[in-house]
């Protein structure tokens, strides 16, 4: 079963019935063979089919928010002088002593 969106070869014959043309698939290059039994309406999810999808977004604003607090409380201050000193070198910092 999929979501609108999960697989996009999934969504590109998003109808009842047997896909008519070849699809390859775009991981392995296997050719797929798709049917659409049945496409269900948007309903309510119940909670063990929403939980992860939930904590994720969760986690995913909690992050921002503590983004953007900590750039807040600690803002970012160059020193150029320091910062001529640095040379890279295949993403190596090296130092000059």
């Amino acid at each position: 079963m999929y979501l609108k969106g999960e697989n996009k070869n999934i969504n590109d014959n998003w109808k009842e019935g047997l896909v008519a043309k070849d699809i390859k698939d775009d991981k392995d290059g296997k050719v797929l063979v798709i049917k659409v039994n049945k496409v269900l309406n948007k309903s309510p999810k119940a909670l063990n089919e929403a939980k992860g999808l939930v904590t994720a977004d969760f986690q995913v604003n909690l992050e921002k928010e503590w983004i953007a607090y900590l750039k807040n409380k600690y803002p970012v201050k160059i020193d150029e002088a320091v910062l001529s000193t640095i040379k890279m070198k295949n993403s190596i910092i090296l130092f000059e002593g």
